[in-house]
Parts: structure tokens; C-alpha cells; sequence
């Protein structure tokens, strides 16, 4: 799944993007070298087919084709066609990323992402058995509604849960919940019903509002009017749920997918005969015998489709798709250690050892000897005007109305810069340059 390579590439050095080169799990060699295996077959193909199985005659008509293809290729448009396709198939598998359900955190993004497990450890009190069981099955649901999406559009998750009745097995749903929800698939075949759990979790917060467990009416009304309300985080996490489901269902126009496609293989099928000769000689086949050339645009053009290829659907089980099932197994766990294990889980409160200091100043280890950076200074705080333009320039211009006032004042006023500019180029001639003062004189 996801190829995690950060802490190769930490610090810049000579060989930090070389070790990167070496990689071979989620790497450009290992997307596009059956390809290139088929394009170089193909190529000495067609060069053994005209050395050796054409004579002078059928020669000059494959040399005469090989031109006619060389010229036609440059009309297709390449790199425009597939560089906005990329970035089109890039800008999507970032949002199908922000738009994954974590009950634990909000993220800085565009979809917010609730931290609903907090909120409900916080509101829904009591350490009773009741309580408890209130808090783990709000957090049971909200999790179960992710899982419900996720199963339906990622095939590494459908592989883990093939049937329902493994969602049982697992703890994420009982047989009651399961009856009643089959009972209101069968009931509204129309309607997608991955929300039907929030649903009840929605029902299970007004129910222990009903029961106490949310300790006043405040404090539900507030939950109710402000973004740290749990009837607001789950509609939050309704929200970006059903944007996963969306994107899955409206993907890139095929179209538009079919095109790039048929544009890059074209390019290259016409490259099979395009590039069997040295264009700036009627003489022989390339000198080499090998398109090194030809074959760096394969790398480059393939490499970025199947990048593409590999982005259109980040629920697959690719190199660098998605770790969907580890965020699942993640999601419930973090879920009930915050509403549950760590439930009024407190430390003592005691004085920090910088408790009675003026200053705080923090060791450093043996391998962070170097000078430490000056703190942050704005850019012009330590600039320094000199004093004979530091005077104050009085202006008495009369009063006069409308447009003459602004011309008059304008007109003044360049007379003023004027005559700065010539003081500073007196100066600058009579000291040879002008010299920042840095105390008063």
C-alpha cells in the first residue's frame, strides 16, 4: 500500500535523490516496465523485419512511411493532454484522501473532519455501565457508516468483509442492527442507506439527553447551536462520507480518460516507425541500435499515465493506494480508547520544573550542537532612515476646491520628492556613498 519515503529524503544531500532511484515497491520501473518490455520487442521487431526480410524496393517504401510518421506525430498533443490530466487526477485523489472519516481530529481542509470522539467523551458523562455503553455504540455507529461506504468502493475492504455477516463477526454491527438495516434496504431499494447508522446515532443523543446523561439542558441546546455539538459533528461526518461515495460514483468523464489513453499509445505506436531511422540521415538505422532517446519519452509519458492510472482510484490495492483497512482497524480502536479507556483519565496537576523561572531555556543533545537560528525579526524593523530625512516636511498649500486642491497638491508633492532626491545626490557625491547612521549623533 502507501510507500512512505519521507525520512529518506529529510535532509538535501548528493545522494538523497539517488537512493530514492533505487526504490523498486511504488516505483516509475515497476509501473511501466511491461510496457516498455512490449514497445522494445515491437521495435527490434520492425528492425529485423527491414534488415533482413525487405528488399531495396520494400526499403525505401518502409523509409518513406517512417518519415510520413515522423511528421505526423507532432501533431498530437501530448504533453498538454496529459499534463492537465494528470493534475485533474492528482487535485481528486487529494480530496478522496481529505474526505476519509477520522472520529479522532480535525485536519486543516477543505471538508472538515470531526473529532467526534472527543465531543461525545466530553458530553455524554457517567461512568456507570449505561454510560458506557452509550458512549462506545455513538462511536460504534459513526464508525460503521465509514465502513459501509468504504466496503462498497474499496476493493481491499470488500475482500475483508465479503458479506455482512463478517461485519458481524468483527463487532461493528449486532444481529438486531443488521435485521433492521437489511429491513430498510429491502424497504427503500432507491436510496443508498450508508447513513442509517448516524441515523441512530442522532436518536441515541437525543435519548440520553432524555435520560440525563448529557448533564443539562444548556449544555444540549449549546451542542445543538455551536460546532463543538455532537448532532453537528456527526451531520459533518454524514457530509464527508457521502462525498467518498460521490466521487466514487461521478469518477473523470471516460471520455476524457480515453483520450489521453489513445493519445500517449498512439504517440508511441507511431514512434515504432517514426524513430527506426536517424531522420537527419537517408543512410542507415539509428547508429546506436538502441532509441535511448525514444525510450527516456516512454518513461516520462507512460510513466505519467500510469501515475494516472494508479491515482484515478486510490481504494485499490496498488503500491501507493490507500491504507483502508488500517485506518478502519485505527478508527474503532482510537474510537473507544477515548470514549471509554481514557474516560476521565487524568493525571495529578503538578508544578512543570520551569515552574518558579523567569526564563526557559531547553537542553540541547551532542548531535544538536550548531549555532541555533536568530529568532524571527520583520524585515524593514531594523532598517535605519537617515537624519536629514528624518525632517518634517510642513505643507501650506491654500485650501482650494475640487479638481485644483488635488492638482496643486500633487504638483507640490513632487516637488518635494524632487528636491530629496537632489539633497541625497548631493550627499551621496560629497561622502561617495551614503552611510546608514546607527546611533544619534
Amino acid at each position: 500500500m502507501t510507500v512512505t519515503y519521507s525520512s529518506s529524503c529529510s535532509n538535501s544531500t548528493l545522494s538523497t535523490f539517488a537512493r530514492l532511484l533505487l526504490l523498486w515497491r511504488g516505483s516509475v520501473y515497476k509501473i511501466i516496465y511491461k510496457d516498455l518490455l512490449i514497445f522494445l520487442l515491437l521495435h527490434y521487431t520492425l528492425n529485423l523485419v527491414y534488415r533482413h526480410a525487405l528488399d531495396s524496393s520494400q526499403q525505401r517504401t518502409f523509409y518513406q512511411i517512417s518519415q510520413l510518421f515522423a511528421a505526423g506525430k507532432e501533431y498530437i498533443p501530448i504533453t498538454f493532454v496529459l499534463s492537465f490530466f494528470v493534475n485533474q487526477i492528482a487535485s481528486r485523489w487529494w480530496t478522496n484522501f481529505l474526505n476519509i472519516c477520522w472520529p479522532d481530529s480535525k485536519m486543516m481542509m477543505k471538508f472538515p473532519i470531526s473529532r467526534i470522539a472527543s465531543i461525545i467523551g466530553c458530553y455524554v458523562r457517567g461512568n456507570d455501565e449505561r454510560a458506557r455503553l452509550i458512549r462506545r455504540t455513538l462511536v460504534r455507529y459513526i464508525n460503521l457508516s465509514a465502513l459501509f461506504v468504504l466496503r462498497d468502493i474499496s476493493t481491499a475492504v470488500k475482500k475483508r468483509f465479503p458479506t455482512m455477516n463478517h461485519l458481524v463477526s468483527s463487532g461493528f454491527i449486532t444481529e438486531t442492527e443488521l435485521k433492521m438495516h437489511e429491513l430498510s434496504v429491502e424497504t427503500h431499494k432507491s436510496v443508498y442507506l450508508f447513513w442509517l447508522p448516524l441515523q441512530w446515532a442522532v436518536n441515541l443523543v437525543d435519548k440520553a439527553r432524555m435520560e440525563g446523561r448529557i448533564e443539562s439542558m444548556v449544555n444540549y441546546k449549546n451542542m445543538i447551536r455551536h460546532s463543538s455539538c455532537i448532532t453537528q459533528e456527526i451531520t459533518q461526518i454524514r457530509g464527508t462520507i457521502g462525498m467518498m461515495s460521490a466521487l466514487d460514483w461521478v469518477p473523470v468523464p471516460l471520455v476524457y480518460t480515453q483520450v489521453v489513453t489513445i493519445a500517449v499509445y498512439s504517440f508511441f505506436l507511431i514512434c515504432l516507425l517514426s524513430r527506426q531511422f536517424d531522420l537527419n540521415s537517408d543512410e542507415a538505422l539509428e547508429a546506436s541500435y538502441f532509441p535511448f532517446f525514444t525510450v527516456l519519452e516512454f518513461i516520462f509519458y507512460v510513466g505519467l499515465l500510469k501515475v494516472a492510472e494508479v491515482l484515478l482510484n486510490p481504494f485499490g490495492e496498488d503500491d501507493d493506494d490507500f491504507e483502508v483497512n488500517y485506518i478502519i482497524d485505527r478508527n474503532i480502536h482510537i474510537s473507544y480508547l477515548i470514549v471509554d479507556d481514557l474516560y476521565d483519565s487524568l493525571p495529578p496537576i503538578k508544578e512543570d520544573m520551569h515552574w518558579k523561572k523567569d526564563g526557559i531555556k531547553t537542553p540541547d543533545t551532542k548531535s544538536k550542537l550548531h549555532p541555533k537560528r536568530p529568532p524571527f525579526k520583520p524585515s524593514v524593523a531594523g532598517l535605519e532612515i537617515p537624519l536629514h530625512l528624518q525632517s518634517v516636511v510642513e505643507n501650506n498649500i491654500e485650501a482650494r476646491g475640487g479638481t485644483d486642491r488635488r492638482k496643486l497638491s500633487m504638483a507640490d508633492l513632487v516637488t518635494q520628492v524632487m528636491n530629496m532626491r537632489a539633497t541625497r545626490q548631493n550627499s551621496v557625491q560629497h561622502n561617495s556613498r551614503i552611510l546608514l547612521p546607527t546611533t544619534k549623533e
